[in-house]
């Protein structure tokens, strides 16, 4: 998420939902969220990774296939809250690719 998203999620305890987020939360695992972000937050300076336990996300969360990736991705069919983040880190572009901060 951007700075201003988490801005926003703060203010009003529900993570906000971009623009390809119809239907539900497009969300990533882990070991999914560098190449996300590469892919879809090119014009960004600094991103938020927010981490939420599978527990709090269960009894909406559903894992399809992203076909365009080819894996499966975990897909959030509800208000995502902010109360229920556990982890927030910062990412940062280095010679054009997204790290960990």
């Amino acid at each position: 998420m951007t700075l201003e998203e988490r801005e926003l999620a703060e203010k009003t305890s529900i993570v906000p939902r971009r623009d390809i987020d119809a239907d539900y939360y497009h969300l990533s695992a882990p070991d999914q969220v560098l190449a996300t972000a590469d892919l879809h937050f090119q014009i960004c300076d600094t991103l938020i990774e927010l981490s939420f336990p599978v527990a709090a996300l269960e009894p909406h969360l559903k894992w399809e296939l992203a076909p365009k990736r080819g894996s499966l991705f975990p897909h959030y069919y509800a208000e995502l809250l902010w109360q229920d983040a556990c982890t927030e880190v910062q990412l940062e572009r280095v010679d054009g690719k997204w790290v960990r901060a």
